[in-house]
């Protein structure tokens, strides 16, 4: 048996190892939704719920609307039993990390829009967010939400 032939076993049946292992741990599937959102001026979305429960829940943002266009991301946990939703993202109307945990309506997640602070994500209550229109008085703010778990 040659020597690169016994090199292509051994590195073949790591692979395998590996394979068998990770098997054996499951496979790990992701679920997504999607939200289309639209909040007129000085509103807030109809409420959103967070799907994923005591796991790390990816949550992206984007606003469309021309001028007030920008991107938001940040992890959410929604413990069980319910008590409050925990976050860490990055805000990217100040540059800032955000990072808390509340229950409370209202309370600050992150900005969406990347000019000012014009759209929001806010709690909701403990597992539900809802997006806060800040725009000037003749402005509905579109947007795309992304929740993968």
């Amino acid at each position: 048996m040659s020597k690169s032939y016994r090199l292509f076993l051994t590195r073949a049946k790591t692979c395998l190892a590996a394979l068998a292992l990770a098997g054996a741990v499951g496979p790990a599937l992701a679920n997504q939704f999607q939200n289309n959102v639209s909040v007129p001026p000085g509103a807030v979305s109809p409420p959103i719920t967070i799907y994923g429960v005591n796991t790390p829940v990816s949550f992206t943002c984007v606003s469309n609307t021309p001028g007030y266009r920008g991107v938001g991301q940040m992890t959410i946990l929604r413990p069980n039993p319910a008590q409050f939703l925990e976050w860490v993202g990055l805000d990217i109307a100040t540059g800032q990390v955000s990072t808390g945990y509340s229950g409370t309506s209202g309370t600050h997640m992150i900005w969406c829009s990347f000019t000012d602070e014009l759209v929001e994500v806010q709690v909701l209550n403990d597992n539900q967010i809802q997006i806060m229109n800040h725009a000037p008085n003749t402005v509905t703010v579109t947007g795309v939400i992304n929740q993968i778990w």
